[in-house]
């Protein structure tokens, strides 16, 4: 027997023959046979026959939609000029109608349905016949703001699936939002916020520092990929067909910031100073080590790479990124370089680990020469994350529209939480500009401390001077 036929079990992918899934069959009749199997069918029209629990629980069961009854009444007043030309005479076109805007309030310690009914009229214009509203709900959805917050908070930051929001606020609240709603306000709001994206996007392209990293994603009609930018503030998610870089490099064609990445080759061509990530390189180190245990040349290259690195991280430890203290360590790159040159050799993985090394020699040590740039692509790492969950919940049955529109919501809810922003909040605002945002939060927690303040002031009896 040789090594060939000798195979690991622990490297065998498991068989799940009876796994969940939606079978196939050469047959059509076995179709129709396995298909009376499934739990509702069996549920509704078997069980249903002969279990007299269920016969009774789904008997005459009645079908009654509950009145929404209005908490607001608002009565559209009547234009004083037509639409179209603007004359003023103008009458009444027929009797007075309503409309319901459906929509949550947010108290201080809960959440409340509100219903909002408006009463308008149709007006025609003696000028021009043309025929309009006073209804000043006609260009906006029955849907309210803060019932859309709530629901996109609910979708991006939660990550619940839209059937299971849907359900939830009908059930909850007692509203009748028909299949589809909350994916219509989805496309809405990534709209809406289109412009806020487009802005965090560019800030991280003209930036000084940006983490690059990308992730496959199944769609419902195939497959693309998605692309992380990242700084220590900010977050962009966009998605490309193909995993080439044309898109990337096209948006980084000004960058003139540090570039942090991995090893894909696509991050080459971008004309910039560029900081490889040293842990992709050190777990690929170790990998090789663990399959090449006897390599002794492979393994002083490692040894010769961990002391050159582990004094630097130790300066890191002590004094931060800072050029100033990191600089001293630019002459031990030198030494581990001279180091690799006289470095006997002789294995095929330990030669590509050199030219590896001697490949990236401009672009593995770039955080010694700058103030406040990683020497590991991490952040971008931990920018994945949200987004591999949101995944796990879309299951490849959206499609390229539907993703575009989580991202573009996905990127503005990442942005609020690495700037220390709560993203309902931001939702709830009506504020489009993240920056103006934050300016207005910050202005009201320094309010509510000089309040707090001066309420503590005059409790004491004016001890405590009030903050100015």
């Amino acid at each position: 027997m040789s090594e060939t036929d000798i195979v690991d079990i622990n490297n065998q992918k498991r068989e799940h023959p009876y796994g969940f899934k939606r079978n196939k069959f050469v047959i059509s009749g076995l179709e129709s046979i396995n298909k009376a199997a499934y739990w509702d069918y069996q549920r509704e029209r078997v069980y249903l026959k002969t279990n007299p629990v269920l016969k009774k629980g789904t008997h005459n069961r009645p079908v009654t939609v509950k009145p929404m009854v209005p908490n607001q009444i608002i009565e559209c007043k009547r234009p004083s000029t037509c639409s179209k030309c603007g004359s003023t005479n103008i009458w009444e076109h027929n009797n007075r109608s309503s409309r319901i805007a459906v929509d949550l309030k947010f108290t201080r310690y809960g959440i409340k349905r509100w219903i909002t009914k408006y009463l308008y009229k149709r007006y025609i214009c003696s000028n021009c016949w043309k025929t309009f509203s006073s209804n000043i709900m006609a260009s906006k959805s029955h849907i309210g703001t803060e019932l859309l917050a709530y629901s996109i908070y609910q979708c991006i930051e939660l990550r619940l699936p839209i059937t299971t929001i849907e359900k939830s606020l009908n059930e909850l609240f007692e509203l009748s939002l028909g299949l589809g709603t909350i994916s219509h306000v989805k496309t809405y709001a990534a709209s809406t916020y289109e412009a806020t994206f487009e802005k965090i996007l560019m800030g991280l392209c003209n930036g000084h520092l940006l983490h690059a990293d990308e992730t496959k994603i199944s769609l419902k009609n195939g497959s693309g990929f998605v692309w992380v930018f990242a700084s220590m503030d900010e977050v962009a998610y966009f998605y490309t067909d193909t995993r080439e870089g044309d898109y990337t490099q096209s948006l980084l064609k000004d960058f003139k910031g540090v570039l942090v990445s991995d090893f894909y080759a696509a991050y080459d061509s971008i004309n910039c100073p560029q900081q490889k990530c040293l842990i992709h390189l050190i777990r690929d180190i170790n990998d090789a080590l663990y399959k090449n245990p006897y390599d002794e040349g492979l393994k002083q290259l490692a040894e010769g790479f961990t002391n050159l690195l582990r004094p630097m991280i130790e300066t890191i430890d002590r004094f931060g990124l800072k050029h100033h203290f990191l600089k001293k360590h630019l002459p031990s790159v030198d030494r581990f370089y001279k180091y690799l040159l006289h470095l006997g050799l002789v294995t095929e993985t330990a030669v590509k680990f050199r030219e590896r090394f001697e490949k990236n020699k401009d672009k593995l040590f770039t955080f010694l020469n700058h103030d406040g740039i990683p020497w590991n692509n991490n952040n971008a790492e931990h920018a994945v994350k949200p987004f591999a969950m949101l995944r796990n919940i879309i299951k490849g049955v959206t499609t390229e529209k539907g993703l575009r529109e989580y991202l573009i919501l996905l990127s503005i809810c990442e942005t609020c939480k690495y700037r220390g922003l709560d993203f309902l909040d931001f939702l709830r605002s009506g504020e489009k500009d993240i920056d103006v945002f934050a300016a207005s939060q910050q202005r009201r927690r320094r309010s509510t401390k000089i309040r707090h303040t001066s309420e503590v002031s005059e409790n004491l009896g004016g001890l405590v001077a009030p903050l100015t």
